[in-house]
């Protein structure tokens, strides 16, 4: 499909009456808390035809990172570890759409990230 198209479609999730929030996690007692975490997260190229990278301004080199790949349905299609505050995942086996990815921290979701793959 022509680049447009993919540019169109998310132009027109983002802009939609669909809100997609940040999700955070957190634990009585403080053992483990994300609420309040302000972590860059960058994902590109977006929209992409294959391969895309998701990079962190910052990471705790302590904790383990994960990203999860979710259709439209929000079915998991693949799951990535992210080391050093970086991540490639090779979407080209996937159909054209809209995919959702989810960025973990110690298996708790810290952010929640549109990618359109044309």
């Amino acid at each position: 499909m022509p680049v447009w198209w993919a540019k169109l479609l998310y132009g027109y999730f983002t802009n939609s009456n669909l809100e997609f929030q940040e999700c955070s996690s957190s634990f009585e007692g403080g053992l483990v808390s994300l609420k309040n975490q302000n972590v860059g997260i960058s994902l590109f190229p977006n929209p992409t035809n294959g391969i895309a990278q998701l990079r962190f301004s910052s990471y705790d080199k302590a904790k383990s990172y994960k990203a999860v790949v979710l259709d439209g349905l929000g079915k998991r299609l693949s799951v990535h570890a992210i080391d050093f505050g970086k991540c490639e995942m090779d979407l080209s086996g996937l159909p054209s759409g809209l995919y959702f990815i989810q960025v973990l921290v110690d298996e708790n979701l810290l952010k929640t990230k549109k990618l359109v793959k044309y």
